[in-house]
């Protein structure tokens, strides 16, 4: 077929030349959820899709001069040099966003952060990571204006399940990074919670196999965040009822100690039926990613008394409560985190499946 770049192809068109293989699955399905959740999208709202995507590239890439001298005051270091030429600094956002920048455009999708997982900063990478996304995103909206919204795709798994050791890739420090930048946003932000999505597709472990939860994850919070539903959504598909949900996981609402153990609270409605789910895969050649210790030997709860060394909480005194979680026997602890792994075997869920977003807190007891 011609090139498919720089011009518009009509959804027809798109499928009838194969164009759809070359564009983002993620992008293409997130919209086609949110048609499913909202009726006036793609019916009396048409809705235009534009890919700017470049694989294995720094954030640094896509920012223009100005939000990185912003962000490198937060960081306290300017990026290093690319290691190729397409992480450059602000290659990509000279030649892939700045283009745009006339255009009208109401959203974005930001898939990105595994390069700088595997990079390594003098300073703390959830802080680089955090400031220089924060940075770009603000510069972007100056750009766009306020009703310009953004929505992070929280890293998946770069591992299989039951890799050894998994402490050194980086994911867990970004993940925090997007979900502290996702809820420091004025508004019209959001992270979904992709962390136990793993599995390898042909393009390998870096290219997870489930897009399609993913995406509507993503359409969730679209629906939430941009079209202002606060109730439970209907996924509906020429009338036909897919599927009834929230639009997140639970949702803390606070931690406290007492008596020995610490309570995790969540907000009311993203809480119904939490379940404790061991983490189940498929990889794109039929084989499996399943979890080999799961939840009954690794639950993912851990403390600390000094956010150093990390104690695992055992299943039996990880307790469920209606909007609650208790871990029993945390006597005289200061931390406490969840989700610290890069493929975690274990997830908090609720009734719609939705998992609880990783976190790293300090208690006063």
């Amino acid at each position: 077929m011609e090139n498919g770049c720089n011009r518009w192809f009509t959804a027809e068109e798109a499928r009838r030349t194969n164009f759809i293989n070359d564009f983002s699955a993620v992008c293409f399905m997130s919209v086609r959820d949110v048609a499913r959740l909202h009726s006036d999208i793609g019916q009396t709202k048409p809705v235009a899709l534009v890919q700017s995507a470049v694989g294995g590239t720094r954030v640094s890439a896509w920012m223009s001069s100005e939000a990185i001298e912003k962000a490198a005051i937060k960081a306290g270091m300017k990026p290093g040099p690319g290691a190729n030429s397409n992480n450059r600094v602000s290659v990509l956002y000279n030649a892939m966003i700045s283009p745009f920048n006339k255009m009208s455009i109401r959203a974005a999708m930001w898939y990105q952060g595994e390069a700088n997982a595997e990079t390594s900063y003098p300073v703390s990478k959830t802080l680089y990571y955090a400031s220089y996304l924060e940075a770009m995103i603000e510069s972007w909206r100056t750009l766009k204006g306020d009703n310009f919204d953004f929505f992070i795709v929280t890293l998946p798994p770069s591992v299989f399940e039951g890799t050894p050791d998994q402490m050194g890739t980086g994911r867990m420090e970004v993940r925090i990074a997007e979900l502290e930048v996702a809820n420091t946003l004025t508004h019209n932000s959001a992270a979904p919670v992709c962390t136990e999505l793993g599995g390898s597709s042909k393009w390998g472990i870096d290219h997870p196999f489930n897009k399609v939860e993913i995406s509507r994850r993503l359409a969730l919070q679209i629906v939430h965040e941009t079209y202002d539903s606060q109730d439970r959504v209907d996924a509906v598909e020429n009338g036909t009822l897919l599927y009834s949900s929230t639009w997140t996981g639970p949702i803390v609402s606070d931690v406290t100690a007492n008596e020995g153990n610490v309570t995790i609270t969540f907000e009311e409605f993203s809480s119904v039926m939490l379940t404790m789910h061991d983490v189940k895969g498929l990889n794109s050649d039929g084989t499996r990613d399943d979890c080999t210790l799961c939840c009954e030997k690794q639950p993912p709860f851990e403390v600390s008394s000094d956010g150093t060394n990390w104690t695992r909480i055992d299943r039996s005194d990880v307790v469920l409560g209606l909007s609650s979680v208790t871990l029993q026997g945390t006597k005289s602890v200061t931390k406490i985190r969840y989700g610290w792994m890069d493929a975690p075997e274990c997830v908090l869920m609720n009734e719609d499946l939705l998992p609880l977003a990783p976190f790293v807190y300090s208690i006063n007891q």
